[in-house]
C-alpha cells in the first residue's frame, strides 16, 4: 500500500449514531468479490486485496438499514464499480481532453438508453450493462430515470473538473461549492432512498425549497468529510494534485497554510451539518400529515452520513489520516 503524509483531522460534529452488521457486511463483501471476479474487473490477487481492504460493503451496509439484501448486492457492486473508475482516471491521464470525456460519457448514456452493443468487449462497460440491468429490475420507473439524470450530472460535474484543469486554472470557492455533490456519488446516495430506503415522499414535499435544501446539506456533509478524510490520498496520488478538494480550495481562496485549510473545511462540514438537521426539523414541523413518511426519509439520511464517518474513520484502509489523535486507515503489521 503506498505512504501517504497522515493529516490530523479534527472532530467532526456528526451527532448521528452508526449501523452496524458485520455478518451482513460480510455477506455483502462476498457477493461483490465474486462479481468483481465474474467481469475481470480485478487485475491480481494484490489487486482484489487492495480493494477488500477497503471494505466498501461495510461501507454500503453502514449506510443503509433499511435495504434488502439484493439491492445492497447491487449497490456494492455499483459503489465498488465506481471506486475503480474513479482511481482510475485519478491516477491515469487516460481522459486528457473533453472529446475523450464525451467520447467516455457516450458509451455509458448508450447503455442506458439502447443496451449493451453486442460486439462490445469493453469488461468495465459489460459490467455496468450489468448494474443496469439489475437496477431496472427492482427500480420504479421514475427511480430509473432519476438514476440516469444522476449520471449524467456526474458525467457534467467531471467535464467541469477537467475542463477547469485543462484550462490551467483552479476551481474557485463558489463553484466548487456548487459542483462538489457531482463530484462522486453522494448525489447518486442522496438519490437511492426509494430504491435502498422504501421512502416514498409526495411531489409537495420534494418541491418544497426546505426539502431541496435538505439533501444538498446532506450531500455536503458526506462531500466535506470525504474530502478531510481523503486529503493525505489525493495529495499523494491524484493527477490533479488534490485542486478539486474543499481543502486545498480554502487554502488558495483565504492564502491559508494546510493546517489551517483542514480547520477551515472541518468548520463547512459542521456548519453544513448544523444546516442539514435544522431543515430536517423544519420539514418535520411544516408537514405533520407526512410525519412517518419523513421521519423515515431524514432516519436514512442520517445513516448514509454517519456510515460514511463511521467507514473512513474506523474500517476502510482508503483514506489514511488521523481522528481523535488515532492514525486511521492504517495496516496493521
Amino acid at each position: 500500500m503506498p505512504q501517504f503524509k497522515l493529516y490530523a483531522i479534527p472532530k467532526l460534529h456528526c451527532p448521528f449514531i452508526p449501523y452496524e452488521n458485520a455478518l451482513l457486511a460480510e455477506k455483502v463483501e462476498t457477493h461483490t468479490r465474486l462479481w468483481l471476479r465474474k467481469f475481470s474487473l480485478i487485475k491480481s490477487p494484490e489487486h482484489e486485496q487492495f480493494y477488500t481492504r477497503q471494505k466498501f460493503a461495510s461501507m454500503i451496509v453502514s449506510s443503509y438499514p433499511f435495504a434488502t439484501e439484493e439491492a445492497l448486492f447491487v449497490w456494492c457492486d455499483l459503489n465498488t464499480y465506481l471506486f475503480l473508475l474513479d482511481d482510475d482516471l485519478d491516477e491515469t491521464t487516460m481522459i486528457n481532453s473533453m472529446a475523450a470525456m464525451q467520447h467516455l460519457a457516450d458509451k455509458y448514456f448508450s447503455i442506458l438508453t439502447e443496451g449493451l452493443s453486442n460486439d462490445c468487449n469493453d469488461n468495465m462497460l459489460i459490467a455496468f450493462s450489468d448494474i443496469w440491468k439489475r437496477l431496472s429490475s427492482i427500480g420504479t420507473a421514475t427511480w430509473l430515470t432519476i438514476f440516469i439524470e444522476n449520471i449524467r450530472d456526474m458525467f457534467l460535474g467531471g467535464k467541469w473538473q477537467l475542463s477547469t484543469a485543462l484550462a490551467g486554472d483552479a476551481p474557485t470557492l463558489k463553484s466548487y461549492i456548487e459542483m462538489r455533490q457531482y463530484l462522486g456519488a453522494a448525489h447518486l446516495a442522496t438519490d437511492s432512498m426509494p430504491l435502498m430506503a422504501a421512502c416514498q415522499l409526495p411531489g409537495q414535499v420534494k418541491s418544497d425549497q426546505i426539502y431541496k435544501n435538505m439533501i444538498i446539506n446532506a450531500r455536503n456533509v458526506i462531500c466535506y468529510s470525504n474530502d478531510l478524510f481523503s486529503l493525505g490520498k489525493e495529495l499523494e496520488q491524484s493527477t490533479s494534485g488534490a485542486d478539486f478538494n474543499l481543502v486545498t480550495v480554502l487554502m488558495k481562496f483565504y492564502n491559508l497554510t494546510i493546517e489551517n485549510g483542514i480547520t477551515a473545511a472541518a468548520k463547512f462540514h459542521d456548519d453544513e451539518m448544523n444546516l442539514f438537521i435544522a431543515n430536517s426539523l423544519e420539514l418535520m414541523n411544516r408537514y405533520p400529515a407526512f410525519r412517518e413518511e419523513l421521519h423515515k426519509q431524514i432516519m436514512a439520511l442520517k445513516y448514509l452520513i454517519s456510515g460514511n464517518v463511521f467507514w473512513s474513520t474506523k474500517i476502510s484502509t482508503r483514506y489514511p489520516h488521523i481522528y481523535d489523535n488515532v492514525p486511521r486507515g492504517i495496516i496493521q503489521s
